[in-house]
Formats: C-alpha cells, sequence, structure tokens
C-alpha cells in the first residue's frame, strides 16, 4: 500500500505542475500511523510533517496486524521503537498534535516520541490538548492557524534541507470572515494584500 501512495504521488507529480519541495506528508489516527510509516521508508522525499493522534508502536487494531506492521515497516518491531523512528526523521520539521484524553491511541505514544526526537535536536512542535479526546483533536489541530503558518512557510531544499519562508502565508476561508485575496509571489507562493477588498478583515485575527 505505502508503494502505491508514492507511485501515485510521483504519476501526479508527472502529470501537474507540482512545487516538489512543498509537499507536506500528514494524517490522524491510522492516517497519523501511516505518516510516520512513510517518512521512515523516504525520509527525504517530504517538507514538514503533521501528525494527529498516532501510534508509532506495532499497531494492533485487528487479527493478526500487529504482525503485518512489524514485518512491513521493521522499525516497529524495534525494542525502542521511538528512538529509532526519530532517529530516522530527525532532520524533518515536525508538528505532532494529541489529546490527553484519547482513548483509542494513547497520549504517551506522542510524548514518547516527541520527547526521543528533542533528543535528537529535531524540530518538533508537540501540542496536547486538555481534555480532548481521539477525533476531536483533530478538528482542532487543522484548525490551528499558528500551525498552518508554520506549515506553507516551510519547504525542502535541493540538498533535501528544510528551510522557513518569510511572510508567506496561504488564503483560506472562515466562516466568520470574508475571503482576502492572495497575490501569487511565484509559483505556489502567494502574499496578503493589505486587507480584504470588501471589508478589510484580516482572516487570521481572532473573531
Amino acid at each position: 500500500m505505502q508503494e502505491l501512495v508514492i507511485a501515485e504521488l510521483g504519476q501526479v507529480e508527472k502529470e501537474f505542475s507540482i512545487e516538489r519541495s512543498r509537499e507536506y506528508l500528514t494524517g490522524h489516527s491510522m492516517g497519523a500511523a501511516g505518516t510516520y510509516r512513510i517518512a521512515y521508508r523516504w525520509p527525504d522525499r517530504f517538507a514538514p510533517l503533521v501528525t494527529v493522534s498516532g501510534m508509532i508502536q506495532p499497531i494492533t487494531l485487528g487479527a493478526g496486524r500487529a504482525d503485518v506492521d512489524r514485518s512491513t515497516n521493521p522499525f516497529t518491531a524495534d525494542p525502542d521503537v521511538f528512538s529509532k523512528l526519530a532517529g530516522r526523521i530527525k532532520h524533518l520539521p515536525i508538528w505532532v498534535f494529541h489529546g490527553d484524553i484519547d482513548d483509542v491511541v494513547p497520549v504517551d505514544q506522542s510524548r514518547q516520541l516527541t520527547s526521543a526526537l528533542k533528543s535528537f535536536g529535531a524540530d518538533i512542535h508537540y501540542s496536547e490538548f486538555h481534555g480532548v479526546g481521539h477525533n476531536d483533536a483533530a478538528a482542532k489541530a487543522y484548525a490551528d492557524l499558528e500551525m498552518l503558518r508554520w506549515l506553507v512557510n516551510t519547504h525542502r531544499s535541493a540538498g533535501n534541507q528544510t528551510q522557513k519562508d518569510k511572510g508567506t502565508v496561504i488564503s483560506f476561508r472562515s466562516s466568520r470572515r470574508c475571503w482576502r485575496r492572495s497575490i501569487p509571489e511565484r509559483q505556489g507562493i502567494f502574499r496578503w494584500e493589505t486587507g480584504c477588498p470588501k471589508c478589510g478583515n484580516d482572516p487570521f485575527a481572532a473573531a
């Protein structure tokens, strides 16, 4: 399955105008577990990673799933799986989110990985939501404007090192705000005008 994902991404790159230095890898729950596993196998393919409520240790949901996970992703069988993964992806900027009352994926999964990444000196951001469970964590994480700014301001350089742009933001719509026009600076990059053409609202401002 992982090979199919990478093959499909490669086909998209061929068919469309894609800025490859800005391919981001993210997911929630099983998607976050897949993000870790794909990043481990292709550590120089993506720019930042964003994971929400992700499992690092072998996935045990379903009969025989843990054995399949260990055989497909050998790092999950390592006695110190967190350090094994962290050592492989330590060069990538990573933002990890988790709810502290998650009853599907224990929050300790993210806490231990964050600790391991810090020990390697990685560029790691960790946000733990108090009183938030498994599914609600995704809604909060992907609505985090600070994370969105960070995400679009980070890309890979030619040497597979991540770099941060200055002042690059992405346009989006909020139910409480109108659109604010963006002006292309170069492929994939946008900057804001001084205000919304209609009302001058700042989409990033608190309501």
